[in-house]
Protein backbone atom coordinates (compact mmCIF):
# COMPACT_ATOMS: atom_id res chain seq x y z
CA UNK A 1 0.00 0.00 0.00
CA UNK A 2 2.65 2.22 0.93
CA UNK A 3 4.01 1.67 -2.51
CA UNK A 4 0.86 2.29 -4.29
CA UNK A 5 0.26 5.66 -2.48
CA UNK A 6 3.18 8.11 -3.11
CA UNK A 7 2.06 10.64 -0.33
CA UNK A 8 1.82 7.82 2.39
CA UNK A 9 5.37 7.01 1.33
CA UNK A 10 6.36 10.46 2.11
CA UNK A 11 4.58 10.84 5.29
CA UNK A 12 6.15 7.46 6.34
CA UNK A 13 9.71 8.61 5.54
CA UNK A 14 8.98 11.62 7.05
CA UNK A 15 7.94 10.60 10.25
CA UNK A 16 10.09 7.91 10.93
CA UNK A 17 13.11 9.02 9.13
CA UNK A 18 13.14 12.80 9.41
CA UNK A 19 11.11 14.32 12.15
CA UNK A 20 13.07 14.74 15.07
CA UNK A 21 11.47 15.48 18.11
CA UNK A 22 12.47 16.17 21.97
CA UNK A 23 11.54 13.24 24.48
CA UNK A 24 9.42 13.30 27.60
CA UNK A 25 11.97 12.91 29.62
CA UNK A 26 14.41 15.34 31.03
CA UNK A 27 16.54 14.86 27.97
CA UNK A 28 16.74 17.91 25.48
CA UNK A 29 17.90 16.18 22.74
CA UNK A 30 16.05 15.74 19.74
CA UNK A 31 15.78 12.21 18.05
CA UNK A 32 13.33 10.23 16.05
CA UNK A 33 10.71 9.46 18.89
CA UNK A 34 8.56 7.44 15.91
CA UNK A 35 11.02 5.33 15.22
CA UNK A 36 12.18 4.74 18.50
CA UNK A 37 8.83 4.17 19.66
CA UNK A 38 8.86 1.47 16.98
CA UNK A 39 12.03 -0.25 17.59
CA UNK A 40 11.03 -0.38 21.47
CA UNK A 41 7.86 -1.79 20.40
CA UNK A 42 8.91 -4.51 18.40
CA UNK A 43 12.60 -5.20 20.28
CA UNK A 44 11.84 -3.86 23.75
CA UNK A 45 14.96 -2.74 25.85
CA UNK A 46 13.55 -1.01 28.83
CA UNK A 47 13.50 -3.44 32.03
CA UNK A 48 9.52 -2.86 32.11
CA UNK A 49 9.22 -3.66 28.55
CA UNK A 50 10.71 -6.66 28.55
CA UNK A 51 8.91 -8.55 31.82
CA UNK A 52 5.46 -7.37 30.46
CA UNK A 53 6.23 -8.34 26.06
CA UNK A 54 4.65 -11.72 27.18
CA UNK A 55 1.19 -10.03 28.09
CA UNK A 56 1.47 -7.46 26.25
CA UNK A 57 1.14 -10.16 23.12
CA UNK A 58 -1.41 -12.30 24.99
CA UNK A 59 -3.54 -9.06 25.35
CA UNK A 60 -3.07 -7.86 21.69
CA UNK A 61 -4.58 -11.40 20.48
CA UNK A 62 -7.68 -10.76 23.19
CA UNK A 63 -7.98 -7.04 21.91
CA UNK A 64 -7.92 -8.11 18.31
CA UNK A 65 -10.23 -10.25 18.46
CA UNK A 66 -12.87 -8.38 20.71
CA UNK A 67 -12.27 -5.44 18.11
CA UNK A 68 -12.97 -7.71 15.09
CA UNK A 69 -16.35 -9.37 17.48
CA UNK A 70 -17.34 -5.19 17.62
CA UNK A 71 -16.82 -4.33 14.13
CA UNK A 72 -18.34 -7.72 12.26
CA UNK A 73 -21.71 -6.54 15.11
CA UNK A 74 -24.37 -6.47 11.96
CA UNK A 75 -26.05 -4.46 14.12
CA UNK A 76 -22.73 -2.14 13.48
CA UNK A 77 -22.41 0.37 10.10
CA UNK A 78 -18.86 -1.22 9.64
CA UNK A 79 -20.18 -4.66 8.85
CA UNK A 80 -21.40 -3.43 5.88
CA UNK A 81 -17.88 -2.41 4.64
CA UNK A 82 -16.28 -5.59 5.41
CA UNK A 83 -15.06 -8.32 2.91
CA UNK A 84 -15.07 -11.45 5.34
CA UNK A 85 -18.86 -10.05 5.44
CA UNK A 86 -19.84 -9.24 1.87
CA UNK A 87 -20.85 -6.06 3.39
CA UNK A 88 -23.21 -4.44 0.99
CA UNK A 89 -21.29 -1.13 0.83
CA UNK A 90 -17.88 -2.76 -0.28
CA UNK A 91 -16.68 -1.12 -3.51
CA UNK A 92 -17.17 -4.07 -5.46
CA UNK A 93 -20.66 -4.06 -4.20
CA UNK A 94 -21.73 -0.68 -4.79
CA UNK A 95 -22.70 1.13 -7.90
CA UNK A 96 -20.57 2.95 -10.78
CA UNK A 97 -23.14 5.72 -10.27
CA UNK A 98 -22.79 5.83 -6.43
CA UNK A 99 -19.14 6.17 -6.83
CA UNK A 100 -18.82 9.21 -8.96
CA UNK A 101 -21.67 10.25 -6.54
CA UNK A 102 -19.37 10.44 -3.86
CA UNK A 103 -16.10 11.82 -5.58
CA UNK A 104 -14.78 14.85 -3.89
CA UNK A 105 -17.34 14.24 -0.85
CA UNK A 106 -15.93 14.23 2.91
CA UNK A 107 -15.44 9.96 4.10
CA UNK A 108 -14.08 11.18 7.83
CA UNK A 109 -16.04 12.78 10.92
CA UNK A 110 -13.75 15.79 11.19
CA UNK A 111 -16.71 18.47 10.89
CA UNK A 112 -17.89 16.65 14.00
CA UNK A 113 -14.86 16.20 16.00
CA UNK A 114 -14.30 19.73 15.39
CA UNK A 115 -17.24 21.09 17.41
CA UNK A 116 -16.31 19.06 19.90
CA UNK A 117 -12.79 20.00 20.39
CA UNK A 118 -13.68 23.82 20.25
CA UNK A 119 -16.14 23.09 23.16
CA UNK A 120 -13.58 21.26 25.06
CA UNK A 121 -11.57 24.04 24.65
CA UNK A 122 -13.77 26.57 25.38
CA UNK A 123 -14.47 24.60 29.00
CA UNK A 124 -10.78 23.66 29.40
CA UNK A 125 -9.82 27.71 29.21
CA UNK A 126 -12.52 28.96 31.13
CA UNK A 127 -13.02 26.60 34.12
CA UNK A 128 -16.50 27.83 35.31
CA UNK A 129 -18.39 27.86 31.75
CA UNK A 130 -21.41 26.43 31.40
CA UNK A 131 -20.99 23.01 29.84
CA UNK A 132 -23.75 23.96 27.00
CA UNK A 133 -22.67 27.50 26.37
CA UNK A 134 -19.14 26.52 25.95
CA UNK A 135 -20.13 24.15 22.75
CA UNK A 136 -22.38 26.99 21.68
CA UNK A 137 -19.28 29.09 21.55
CA UNK A 138 -17.62 26.39 19.55
CA UNK A 139 -20.26 26.41 17.14
CA UNK A 140 -20.85 29.81 16.80
CA UNK A 141 -17.26 30.08 15.73
CA UNK A 142 -16.91 26.85 13.18
CA UNK A 143 -20.15 28.18 11.94
CA UNK A 144 -19.07 31.89 10.88
CA UNK A 145 -22.33 32.96 12.97
CA UNK A 146 -20.64 36.27 13.70
CA UNK A 147 -18.40 36.25 10.66
CA UNK A 148 -18.71 39.36 8.08
CA UNK A 149 -17.23 37.30 5.69
CA UNK A 150 -19.85 35.71 3.35
CA UNK A 151 -18.53 32.16 4.06
CA UNK A 152 -20.37 31.58 7.37
CA UNK A 153 -22.86 29.04 7.96
CA UNK A 154 -25.84 31.37 7.42
CA UNK A 155 -24.62 32.78 3.75
CA UNK A 156 -24.72 29.02 3.23
CA UNK A 157 -28.54 28.33 4.30
CA UNK A 158 -29.65 31.81 2.76
CA UNK A 159 -30.17 31.86 -0.98
CA UNK A 160 -30.29 35.86 -0.62
CA UNK A 161 -26.86 37.41 0.41
CA UNK A 162 -29.02 40.36 1.53
CA UNK A 163 -31.43 38.08 4.12
CA UNK A 164 -28.08 36.38 5.45
CA UNK A 165 -26.52 39.73 6.26
CA UNK A 166 -29.80 40.44 8.36
CA UNK A 167 -30.20 37.40 10.12
CA UNK A 168 -26.53 38.13 10.89
CA UNK A 169 -27.04 40.98 12.65
CA UNK A 170 -29.98 39.75 14.15
CA UNK A 171 -28.13 37.30 15.86
CA UNK A 172 -25.76 39.54 16.95
CA UNK A 173 -28.27 41.97 18.25
CA UNK A 174 -30.19 39.24 19.84
CA UNK A 175 -26.60 38.03 21.58
CA UNK A 176 -25.57 41.44 22.96
CA UNK A 177 -28.61 41.80 24.38
CA UNK A 178 -29.18 39.05 26.44
CA UNK A 179 -25.35 38.80 27.10
CA UNK A 180 -26.20 41.19 30.89
CA UNK A 181 -28.61 38.19 31.71
CA UNK A 182 -26.67 35.54 30.36
CA UNK A 183 -23.77 36.88 32.52
CA UNK A 184 -25.83 37.07 35.25
CA UNK A 185 -27.31 33.66 35.12
CA UNK A 186 -24.16 31.83 34.67
CA UNK A 187 -21.84 34.25 38.23
CA UNK A 188 -24.99 32.96 40.00
CA UNK A 189 -24.45 29.16 39.01
CA UNK A 190 -21.05 29.50 39.74
CA UNK A 191 -21.83 31.26 43.05
CA UNK A 192 -24.00 28.22 44.10
CA UNK A 193 -21.51 25.61 43.44
CA UNK A 194 -18.63 27.29 45.25
CA UNK A 195 -21.52 27.41 48.38
CA UNK A 196 -22.18 23.82 47.95
CA UNK A 197 -18.48 22.90 47.80
CA UNK A 198 -17.95 25.23 50.66
CA UNK A 199 -20.94 23.69 52.85
CA UNK A 200 -19.95 20.17 51.70
CA UNK A 201 -16.59 20.83 53.26
CA UNK A 202 -17.62 22.73 56.39
CA UNK A 203 -20.27 19.34 57.11
CA UNK A 204 -16.75 17.15 56.66
CA UNK A 205 -14.84 19.37 58.98
CA UNK A 206 -17.72 19.03 61.61
CA UNK A 207 -18.50 15.38 61.32
CA UNK A 208 -14.12 14.94 61.49
CA UNK A 209 -13.87 13.10 58.29
CA UNK A 210 -11.63 15.80 56.47
CA UNK A 211 -10.56 12.97 54.11
CA UNK A 212 -14.25 11.23 53.74
CA UNK A 213 -14.63 10.50 49.83
CA UNK A 214 -17.26 12.58 47.61
CA UNK A 215 -19.73 10.18 48.03
CA UNK A 216 -19.47 9.64 52.25
CA UNK A 217 -19.64 13.47 52.08
CA UNK A 218 -23.11 13.30 49.83
CA UNK A 219 -24.82 10.94 52.62
CA UNK A 220 -24.04 13.20 55.28
CA UNK A 221 -25.53 16.47 53.25
CA UNK A 222 -28.19 15.13 52.13
CA UNK A 223 -28.95 13.88 55.51
CA UNK A 224 -28.80 16.98 56.64
CA UNK A 225 -31.49 18.30 54.18
CA UNK A 226 -34.23 16.26 55.53
CA UNK A 227 -34.29 18.62 58.40
CA UNK A 228 -34.06 22.11 56.37
CA UNK A 229 -36.95 23.74 53.86
CA UNK A 230 -35.95 22.33 51.01
CA UNK A 231 -37.03 18.86 51.68
CA UNK A 232 -40.69 18.36 51.22
CA UNK A 233 -42.28 15.34 53.58
CA UNK A 234 -45.54 16.12 53.00
CA UNK A 235 -47.72 15.42 49.41
CA UNK A 236 -49.67 18.32 49.78
CA UNK A 237 -46.71 20.67 50.79
CA UNK A 238 -45.15 18.80 47.85
CA UNK A 239 -47.93 19.53 45.54
CA UNK A 240 -47.89 23.52 46.58
CA UNK A 241 -44.02 23.67 46.41
CA UNK A 242 -44.79 22.28 42.28
CA UNK A 243 -47.31 24.89 42.10
CA UNK A 244 -45.29 27.83 42.78
CA UNK A 245 -42.20 26.41 40.77
CA UNK A 246 -42.88 27.16 36.95
CA UNK A 247 -39.50 26.84 35.49
CA UNK A 248 -39.45 23.09 34.29
CA UNK A 249 -36.02 22.34 35.18
CA UNK A 250 -36.12 24.08 38.53
CA UNK A 251 -39.02 21.71 39.11
CA UNK A 252 -37.10 18.53 37.64
CA UNK A 253 -34.10 19.77 39.78
CA UNK A 254 -36.25 20.33 43.07
CA UNK A 255 -37.76 16.49 42.69
CA UNK A 256 -34.48 15.03 42.36
CA UNK A 257 -32.77 16.60 45.27
CA UNK A 258 -35.98 15.25 47.19
CA UNK A 259 -35.41 11.58 46.10
CA UNK A 260 -31.60 12.15 46.60
CA UNK A 261 -32.44 12.66 50.04
CA UNK A 262 -33.89 9.55 50.98
CA UNK A 263 -31.95 7.35 48.74
CA UNK A 264 -28.49 8.48 49.29
CA UNK A 265 -28.78 10.32 52.65
CA UNK A 266 -31.01 7.66 54.34
CA UNK A 267 -29.63 5.08 52.03
CA UNK A 268 -32.59 3.67 51.44
CA UNK A 269 -31.07 2.33 48.12
CA UNK A 270 -34.22 0.08 47.39
CA UNK A 271 -36.36 3.60 46.42
CA UNK A 272 -33.73 4.33 43.50
CA UNK A 273 -35.15 5.87 40.31
CA UNK A 274 -32.78 6.55 37.52
CA UNK A 275 -33.21 9.93 36.11
CA UNK A 276 -32.93 8.61 32.24
CA UNK A 277 -33.57 5.00 30.37
CA UNK A 278 -32.19 4.35 27.00
CA UNK A 279 -30.63 7.97 26.87
CA UNK A 280 -34.17 9.26 27.38
CA UNK A 281 -34.71 11.82 31.17
CA UNK A 282 -38.05 10.66 32.95
CA UNK A 283 -40.49 13.54 33.08
CA UNK A 284 -40.71 15.75 36.14
CA UNK A 285 -44.33 14.12 36.11
CA UNK A 286 -43.15 10.94 36.10
CA UNK A 287 -40.73 11.47 38.93
CA UNK A 288 -43.28 13.23 40.73
CA UNK A 289 -45.33 10.36 40.99
CA UNK A 290 -42.16 8.05 42.33
CA UNK A 291 -41.39 10.92 44.93
CA UNK A 292 -44.98 10.86 45.89
CA UNK A 293 -45.02 6.71 47.02
CA UNK A 294 -41.56 7.78 48.82
CA UNK A 295 -43.63 9.89 51.11
CA UNK A 296 -46.36 8.29 51.41
CA UNK A 297 -44.00 5.47 52.73
CA UNK A 298 -42.92 7.75 55.20
CA UNK A 299 -46.03 8.51 56.48
CA UNK A 300 -46.30 4.88 57.64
Amino acid sequence: FRLEMVEFDEFLTFKFEKQKRKDAGKSSEKMLLFAKLQDELFHPKLDTNKETDKYARQFGVVFMKAMLQELQDPLKVTSKYLSSLDGKLLHENTSLAEHEALFGKKAVNDDAERTHGAGSRQIQTYTCVNLGKGFGVGHAKIQGDFSREKDGFLYCICDDDDLAERLRVSLLVTAMEEAPSVVEANNAEILKQQEAKHHHMELARAAALEKATDAQIDILCYYKMYSQPVCLRMAKAFDTAMKKISAKGKKLDTIKENISIRVIGFKWEDLHHPWSKNGVQYSSDELAKHLKMIIKEEQR
